[in-house]
């Protein structure tokens, strides 16, 4: 009996106590708890260096208004997905409403906004940029009629800048403190650096923030030549070597280490039956990965120097190599065009890795009367349009869909408006992770004044022009499309 006693008292205090847990949480459930929501018009900041801005983000609260307290911090942004923005220590800089922080230091941080009204708490975040105003866009590489160098760039607007209205301009030469004698080419290796070479036998390094010269080296093997073309990012697999493949004046190759300032002579191992020597590169392909291109199209011989013995193809017993390209973005394979040794009225289109060991033949075509590709024939390509490589040809503009079809006719350019007195000197995507943007850069020796080269921008695909910058640059040499 006391133990049936005994179970009813437990009930009931049970009953009694959850009884007082529902009316507890009722009572919470119909309490007024005012909370936070934060938003703002970007994730992206770009600040100038000791600028002070005045930024601010939208708040709101859902219940009673109550004061708000603000807590603004940085600290270096964290590139890797491990679930931490910020990298390290967080520094507090303002408890106000608005930013208003002089940023000292260049470069990329995380920026962390928390804000606490004593009921509800809610932080935001945006990767923070601390500009020189040089991040992002195109470099370019000109020469006036003497053969002096400029160095220009036309920024690329963020989102801020377009909400800021802030209109695009072509910076034309901030170079001037520092004198390029007739400039050759222009690199940027993984948007570590930029490196310049001219027609001393120098290459310039400018670091990659602020554009501001960081070594002048004069290699005494390019010494009485130049190095007229730079490509391909050197590394190691430390990440401890910056650098660029360097083809010379002299048809030598050469690879220059950006940290040291020295220049390193590139050299074919004996496991094959042909030297370096044998070789005499006639073209280095302007590639933005690690990998380089030296071509004699004379001797249908390539050669790739990338890893410790070098990779080396002879092609003549086959083919004679017409034109040679590389799509930037994929990074695995080169396309040629070919004329087969057995056959004088056709091509073929050729695949090979850049191991140059699994050439494969895509297809065979009728030569045409007139060849709009060639051994001059510069490619270009981006991610958004990887199936085609553009080119230039007799002031117009192509492109070759490279996996797929033979090289376009004469008549089939694409309807770029490019004025008929103006001169396409270089063509470039806007980056290669975008490439939505197509730059082409134009020269008018009848334009008055000094600046006769003029920038011109369009989309790819509609051929639609999007902007014009007319008589705003010397005659190009050479462009990147870089950020940091």
């Amino acid at each position: 009996m006391r133990k049936i006693i005994n179970i009813i008292l437990a009930v009931a205090i049970s009953l009694a106590f959850s009884s007082c847990y529902f009316e507890d949480d009722t009572t919470v459930a119909k309490s007024d708890i005012s909370k936070i929501k934060l938003s703002s018009d970007f994730t992206e900041l770009t600040f100038g260096a000791m600028e002070v801005p005045n930024f601010g983000v939208k708040v709101e609260q859902t219940g009673e208004k109550k004061e708000l307290h603000y807590e603004w911090a940085y600290g270096k942004l964290n590139k890797e997905d491990y679930g931490y923005f910020i990298d390290g220590d967080i520094e507090v800089i303002s408890n106000d409403s608005l930013l208003k922080f002089r940023f000292p230091y260049l470069g990329e941080y995380g920026l962390r906004l928390i804000v606490d009204n004593g009921e509800d708490v809610q932080e935001i975040l945006f990767k923070l940029t601390i500009s020189a105003g040089y991040d992002e866009g195109l470099a370019i590489l000109t020469k006036d009629e003497q053969n002096n160098g400029y160095l220009a760039f036309l920024k690329t607007l963020t989102p801020q800048d377009s909400a800021e209205g802030v209109k695009p301009k072509v910076i034309s030469d901030f170079f001037t403190d520092f004198p390029i004698n007739d400039p050759k080419s222009i690199h940027s290796p993984k948007n570590k650096a930029v490196c310049i070479s001219d027609g001393d036998g120098r290459i310039v390094v400018l670091n990659q923030q602020t554009m501001a010269v960081d070594m002048v080296s004069r290699p005494p093997q390019i010494a009485s030549k130049s190095a007229d073309v730079l490509s391909s990012y050197y590394y190691s697999s430390s990440g401890n070597k910056l650098g660029c493949f360097c083809f010379t004046s002299d048809k030598k190759v050469y690879r220059f280490d950006a940290l040291l300032g020295e220049m390193f002579t590139m050299k074919m191992t004996k496991n094959f039956d042909y030297s370096y020597e044998d070789i005499d590169a006639e073209q280095l392909l302007k590639t933005d990965g690690r990998f380089a291109f030296f071509i004699n199209y004379t001797k249908s011989m390539i050669w790739n120097p990338y890893g410790s013995r070098g990779y080396f193809k002879d092609y003549s017993e086959d083919y004679s190599i017409l034109a040679v390209g590389y799509p930037n973005t994929s990074g695995s394979y080169i396309y040629m065009i070919a004329k087969p040794k057995d056959s004088s009225d056709s091509y073929v289109v050729l695949r090979d890795d850049r191991t140059l060991k699994r050439l494969k033949k895509l297809k065979t075509y009728t030569f045409p009367a007139e060849s709009t590709i060639n051994k001059d024939t510069r490619f270009i390509n981006s991610n958004e349009y990887d199936d085609f490589l553009y080119y230039t040809y007799k002031n117009k503009i192509y492109r070759w869909d490279y996996k797929h079809q033979g090289m376009p006719e004469v008549g089939s350019y694409l309807p770029f408006d490019i004025p008929a007195d103006e001169q396409i000197v270089k063509i470039l995507f806007n980056g290669d992770k975008k490439g939505t943007q197509l730059f082409v850069c134009t020269y008018s020796s009848s334009r008055p004044g000094k600046l006769k080269g003029s920038i011109y921008v369009y989309h790819p695909d509609r051929f639609n022009r999007l902007d014009a910058f007319e008589g705003t640059i010397h005659k190009v040499v050479d462009l990147i499309y870089k950020t940091l």
